[in-house]
């Protein structure tokens, strides 16, 4: 039985273009090797006399002694932040109980929705599995209260929250055992409330001006639309380039595209009221203006009522 503790002291990266996670982690795992036990004066005195329990071995040892042969599953890149050794750490106590300390930067890939992008919720497992030892020769465990998580773990986009659990694979032929480190990525909404929804919805308003003036602007009314639909354009082409190119719709592509469609409506009201300027009456001309100026900001009130309950 092999015991585990580990702290993860910071979340490096996320990467949602290339779906991974860098982190930062220190892996401590605990075992009993009876050959390993300290004999009589190896330690000066027992550890209720103020003695040491344990004896520190330079990191080289473990080429010598059994370790558990772990692995980190869909690690894309590994790596250890050495200078001159490597930073691990080895101790013997004196029961014969290893501890074994090591730290490691890891890469692991992150299956990542966004379906509800920019307020999605992404679960990034990191899996640490045994490679050769069955369910029958070995079994992992965390030690109870033993792990740690830097609570000053600061994300532009992210709160991050962690969970430790066990498992068997069932995907080999034969069982091996395994830890989940459980990461819940949960993006912060103020970024994209302040820069994405708030502007495009100014720039929608911005766009509703142009009914009040008079029917014969037509070609001001046009050019006031045509620079809002090129702007809003721009940003959903800009936002796009932050996510992977799925192929469904997010909530953002949703509100965005909503935005988008209102202005293209109002620019059929203004083509509109061209061809019908100088044919009819301009009393005609005046209700169209005038309903279009009540639906469409009723529309996006309508259209708001449903996104948000959705999107939270």
């Amino acid at each position: 039985s092999v015991n585990f503790s580990i702290n993860l002291r910071n979340v490096l990266e996320v990467n949602e273009v290339a779906e991974t996670v860098s982190i930062e982690t220190t892996l401590r795992m605990f075992w009993y090797d009876e050959r390993l036990s300290l004999h009589s004066g190896v330690l000066p005195e027992p550890a209720e006399q103020g003695g040491r329990e344990y004896i520190t071995l330079h990191p080289s040892v473990t080429s010598q002694i059994w370790i558990p042969d772990i692995f980190v599953d869909q690690a894309v890149n590994l790596r250890k932040p050495t200078i001159h050794t490597p930073p691990t750490s080895l101790r013997v106590y004196r029961d014969g109980m290893i501890r074994y300390s090591t730290r490691v930067n890891y890469d692991v890939a992150c299956s990542m929705d966004f379906h509800f992008y920019p307020h999605d919720v992404q679960t990034c497992l990191v899996r640490f599995e045994s490679f050769g030892y069955t369910s029958d020769d070995l079994s992992f465990n965390w030690v109870p209260n033993g792990s740690q998580v830097n609570n000053n773990i600061s994300l532009a986009q992210f709160d991050v929250f962690t969970a430790l659990e066990t498992y068997d694979t069932e995907y080999y032929e034969l069982s091996y055992p395994g830890l989940i480190l459980k990461m819940e990525l949960r993006r912060k909404l103020k970024y994209h409330l302040i820069q994405t929804y708030m502007v495009s919805a100014v720039f929608l308003t911005i766009s509703w001006l142009a009914l009040f003036l008079p029917p014969t602007s037509i070609a001001e009314r046009l050019a006031i639309a045509m620079t809002i639909l090129l702007t809003l354009t721009s940003m959903f082409s800009s936002e796009r380039r932050s996510v992977p190119r799925v192929s469904y719709v997010t909530c953002l592509d949703m509100w965005m595209v909503s935005c988008i469609v209102f202005v293209f409506v109002e620019l059929v009201e203004f083509s509109s009221i061209f061809l019908l300027n100088g044919i009819t009456q301009s009393k005609l001309i005046n209700v169209i203006d005038k309903a279009a100026l009540l639906l469409l900001p009723c529309g996006f009130v309508a259209f708001n009522i449903l996104y948000w309950p959705y999107l939270l």
